[in-house]
């Protein structure tokens, strides 16, 4: 049994204090305090723990994203270019080569020089082949190697000049000879050519 104090209420001094062991306060005849009897030990009910559900959450939905839709692609045929069969020519038998003569104005040793289709005229050596050698005439110095050449082209007969001194062409029923020929140029048959010095008649059959 404990004496509690009037002054600040410890209630620890023993029975026989005088004085509160607290505050210092006189007890005097304070009764003594009988404790309050408790029980031994006391039942806590378990704390209930409530789980608060978790609200569903659908699953989220992946909506794919379309395609633009491409057209498909066109494909346009090329057209087809008609090309024409190459025609070849076929030589022409020897019978039906196109001839021509060169007869000499002057006093050759040759009567006339003949023509088939084409030939160079010249003086013939043996890295300038040709197939009318003036060489053997007189005064046939001032003649080239590869003097001119004479050819027959889709039906026409064409002289061209190679030389240092010149082919002129006096046409038929002309009086004088034209100018030096500087490119390919047609003659016909009665026309007369100097080769530089040497003048021949052209004739065709």
């Amino acid at each position: 049994m404990s004496i509690e104090c009037p002054t600040c209420g410890y209630e620890g001094n023993p029975p026989d204090a005088e004085f509160c062991e607290t505050c210092g306060a006189e007890l005097g005849n304070t009764p003594p305090v009988t404790p309050t009897s408790s029980p031994s030990s006391s039942f806590t009910p378990p704390t209930q723990v409530i789980l608060t559900p978790q609200p569903l959450t659908p699953p989220t939905q992946v909506i794919p994203t379309p395609q633009p839709l491409t057209p498909p692609t066109q494909v346009i045929p090329t057209p087809q270019v008609m090309t024409a069969p190459m025609q070849v020519t076929s030589p022409s038998p020897i019978g039906a080569m196109a001839t021509a003569r060169l007869i000499p104005l002057f006093n050759a040793p040759t009567a006339e020089f003949k023509i088939y289709n084409s030939a160079v005229i010249g003086i013939f050596t043996p890295g300038n082949p040709v197939e009318i050698d003036l060489d053997s005439c007189a005064n046939s110095d001032k003649v080239s190697q590869h003097h001119a050449e004479i050819t027959y082209e889709n039906g026409v007969w064409l002289i061209k000049d190679s030389s240092t001194n010149g082919t002129y062409i006096k046409t038929l029923g002309q009086a004088k000879f034209g100018a030096r020929i500087m490119s390919p140029t047609p003659i016909n048959s009665g026309d007369t050519i100097a080769f530089a010095n040497l003048v021949f008649q052209f004739q065709t059959p």
